[in-house]
């Protein structure tokens, strides 16, 4: 049985895209109970080619990798945004996981680092 002790807020982003793909708005939000697996952040090396950067190829990207358990009734996809402890993530992938009875327990939520100049803080 799991029994989260956390709270995120999940924000669905809206299928609207702009000229460079990304989403025009927010559709809504919603909390949801959690519990935090991982949440790894730091700094690691950018793929940018040493031939073609000015600081040859020395630039560093944040970066940010999380996993989560959330309820079945979390109702959270692939592209949703979730925030946690101050931490805003883009999902990556769901999966869900079952009890030794074969019934749904909770879903594993894996997280990317999300950075926009979207705020994801209004909702319709």
């Amino acid at each position: 049985m799991f029994f989260p002790k956390n709270t995120c807020k999940i924000t669905r982003l809206t299928q609207e895209r702009d000229l460079f793909g990304k989403s025009k708005g927010v559709e809504k939000s919603w909390e949801a109970k959690c519990s935090v697996v991982r949440l790894l952040d730091g700094v690691g090396k950018s793929t940018v080619r040493a031939d073609s950067s000015g600081s040859r190829g020395f630039a560093e990207e944040e970066t940010l990798v999380g996993r989560l358990l959330l309820l079945p009734q979390a109702d959270v996809q692939n592209e949703d945004i979730i925030e946690v402890v101050g931490r805003r993530m883009r999902v990556a992938c769901v999966f869900p996981r079952f009890d030794v009875m074969g019934k749904l327990d909770h879903l594993q939520v894996d997280c990317v680092a999300w950075a926009s100049k979207l705020t994801a803080t209004s909702t319709r």
